[in-house]
């Protein structure tokens, strides 16, 4: 479902609306959970729908 989020998120403001870059930027975006591992794994499921897993954005590999 997250990762769904995140297509949708794509198509609407970087291939649409050119809002967002193709290439993940801590500049750009800022992503916000609680410290419960669920909330994370949600967030980092929108990201992969949204940049594809192209690019280094902190992963729950790296955080627990």
């Amino acid at each position: 479902m997250h990762y769904l989020l995140g297509t949708h998120i794509r198509n609407r403001y970087m291939d649409e609306k050119q809002f967002l870059n193709q290439k993940y930027s801590p500049e750009d975006i800022y992503v916000q959970t609680t410290d419960r591992q669920r909330t994370i794994l949600s967030a980092t499921s929108q990201l992969d729908g949204l940049y594809e897993r192209e690019t280094d954005y902190p992963t729950p590999d790296s955080l627990f």
